[in-house]
């Protein structure tokens, strides 16, 4: 078992969730009083906040061949607080296919874990197994009531383009503590590439995702989007300066008593088509007309 140090995490800077008729007022899921209303101890720690300090436990475990079949796959299945935590992780068995395998999580001082993962390094590009088509991949729930009836399984998102800089890398990696010479000067490839945090957080460079989804009429029903996790496989490594194309479809959506999850699956490739990486989020929104007294403290 290894452990990484000791790393404090504050909350995100706030972002806002719905529009400007709401009542009562916007909600802020990193803030303190609005998380606390809807029975958060306080604000939380954004899930992306908590996966940036996961990705060069990859790196160390792996080294640069993990950017050339690699699998990664995170839940976020209780909320993380302001405060310090670390990174821990350990080999694991790996399934056919796979040259190696770790399991990985978070925790606090206190020994609460918040995030719950693993990762993988494929024996070769042909045979790198994306996680939700593996025998171990719990299956997802299906529910007969649907809030959101206008966005249908299968449905297509407008395509877009990212490009990541190098001064967003070493802004991010100051943050994080991060030092690997890989994505701030030079890599085994030559130039500089992006970290899987990137690639996992091509979903926040989608341009159309307020105009298709937040101001959707139905969307109004739900708040506060908080990331669930994330599953991907990376073919070959993302080179900052370059610029990329990703789709976007939505492959499954089901909710429970509180929340509303979507499943969004996201092809990035470059400007000659061959596949970069390929990955899911899972996103919940909680229902609005929730009463705060329902929402359990330890599940999201």
């Amino acid at each position: 078992m290894y452990t990484g140090p000791w790393i404090y995490v504050h909350k995100v800077e706030s972002f806002l969730v719905g529009t400007p008729s709401d009542s009562p007022p916007i909600t802020l899921i990193h803030e303190d009083e609005p998380a606390k209303r809807l029975g958060f101890r306080a604000g939380i720690v954004g899930g992306l906040v908590l996966e940036g300090i996961l990705f060069p436990v990859i790196d160390s475990a792996f080294g640069h061949l993990w950017y050339e079949g690699g699998t990664y796959s995170v839940r976020h299945k209780t909320p993380a607080y302001e405060g310090e935590v670390r990174a821990v992780w350990e080999e694991a068995e790996h399934t056919l296919g796979d040259a190696r395998s770790i399991k990985f999580w978070l925790e606090n001082k206190a020994g609460e874990k918040s995030t719950h993962g693993w990762a993988s390094l494929s024996k070769s590009e042909k045979k790198l197994i994306p996680p939700w088509e593996r025998q171990s991949f719990p299956t997802l729930p299906t529910t007969d009531e649907d809030l959101i009836p206008e966005f249908q399984m299968g449905s297509s998102r407008l395509p877009f383009q990212v490009c990541y800089t190098i001064d967003e890398m070493i802004k991010r990696h100051d943050r994080f503590q991060g030092c690997n010479w890989w994505h701030r000067v030079a890599s085994p490839w030559g130039q500089p590439i992006t970290t899987g945090f990137e690639i996992v957080s091509v979903a926040y460079k989608d341009t159309n995702y307020e105009l298709n989804y937040l101001k959707s009429p139905t969307m109004a029903r739900l708040r506060t989007p908080m990331d669930a996790g994330h599953d991907m496989v990376i073919y070959r490594p993302m080179f900052l300066g370059q610029t990329y194309n990703v789709s976007c479809v939505l492959r499954h959506k089901w909710q429970t008593e509180r929340s509303v999850f979507f499943v969004h699956e996201y092809t990035i490739k470059d400007q000659n088509e061959s596949n970069i990486a390929l990955m899911r989020t899972y996103v919940a929104h909680l229902i609005k007309d929730l009463k705060p007294a329902a929402m359990p403290d330890k599940k999201v």
